[in-house]
């Protein structure tokens, strides 16, 4: 009698967490649970279960306690997810917007103009989610060579434009391999209308 109980106790605490996840997903917990399992190197949705309660305390509060080392994790990891066939260079960018993370990836085309930056699609998936200020960014380049000149790990010119419209000149990029820096100093003279 006790273990039926349990058993539906459990079912309907399920059902309700389930629910969280679903209603959250539908507005935008789908990026915070993508780059929280990410974060943590999490492949499978079965791997989730145990931090489904967790995913939807961080749409209510946030992702906040990211440092650096987690952020740069979180950049190599989902630089492993990267659609890059024809230059095989994965490139991968983690971003903290309003205090939620987001990764991204390179996703490449067989019309190169078509392709785009981890760093972009990073910041698109933020802005796509409401988040319009970005407070740091990591970006790794997995595949340079180890001794490869910092200028091959940095963010392209378009990117560092676009980070610039949704985090100013102070917003802090840490590169993989090379350290921290403000966004000014990649690009010190930005376009802007306003």
């Amino acid at each position: 009698m006790f273990l039926p109980c349990l058993n539906n106790r459990m079912k309907s605490w399920m059902d309700v967490e389930a629910r969280c996840i679903l209603e959250r997903m539908q507005a935008l917990s789908y990026l915070i649970v993508r780059g929280f399992s990410e974060a943590l190197g999490i492949r499978s949705t079965h791997e989730l279960i145990p931090f489904m309660p967790l995913a939807c305390h961080l749409r209510v509060v946030g992702f906040m306690s990211v440092n650096e080392t987690q952020l740069l994790e979180a950049a190599r990891n989902a630089a492993k997810l990267a659609y890059c066939p024809y230059s095989k260079f994965h490139v991968g960018a983690a971003l903290i917007a309003d205090g939620v993370l987001f990764s991204g990836c390179n996703v490449e085309n067989a019309s190169y103009g078509l392709t785009i930056c981890a760093e972009r699609v990073a910041t698109f998936s933020a802005v796509a989610a409401g988040k319009k200020r970005i407070e740091v960014i990591a970006v790794t380049c997995p595949d340079a060579a180890l001794d490869a000149p910092t200028d091959y790990l940095m963010p392209c010119g378009a990117c560092r434009q676009v980070l610039f419209e949704f985090g100013g000149p102070d917003l802090m990029v840490i590169v993989d391999r090379v350290g921290t820096m403000r966004l000014s100093e990649l690009l010190p003279n930005a376009f802007k209308l306003l």
